[in-house]
């Protein structure tokens, strides 16, 4: 039914600025899809679907990294991890992915207004 596809899940406490469909890259390739969102309410976590057009392997020291594609706040989620894989373990359709969130420039500033400064004295 769903061909070669796979299908990873990652937990996150707020998506920002995710959005279904927002593309999945991997050393900057296309590589999937985020397919969907849905709220876990009993853990207080956003649980994603991430379909990949292929079935690849993903070691299980790799992260689902939620970033911002450009200024506007576009987001997609990168797929990272060491390029030196010394385990022959790789995820499996249906296996959970640690999920992460890359802090950029307006993130900071936010985090620093909203302290007013002291971010920036400790």
């Amino acid at each position: 039914m769903f061909g070669n596809r796979m299908y990873l899940y990652a937990e996150y406490r707020d998506v920002t600025p995710l959005i279904q469909s927002n593309p999945i890259v991997m050393k900057g390739l296309r590589v999937g899809k985020i397919s969907d969102m849905f709220l876990d309410q009993e853990r207080g976590l956003v649980i994603t679907e991430l379909q990949f057009d292929e079935a690849i392997s993903i070691p299980k020291h790799a992260k689902a990294t939620i970033i911002k594609t450009n200024m506007l706040g576009a987001g997609a989620m990168e797929i990272t991890y060491s390029d030196s894989i010394t385990s022959q373990d790789f995820y499996q359709t249906g296996d959970t992915i640690p999920g992460n969130k890359k802090k950029d420039l307006f993130d900071q500033v936010e985090n620093v207004v909203g302290s007013g400064g002291s971010d920036l004295i400790s």
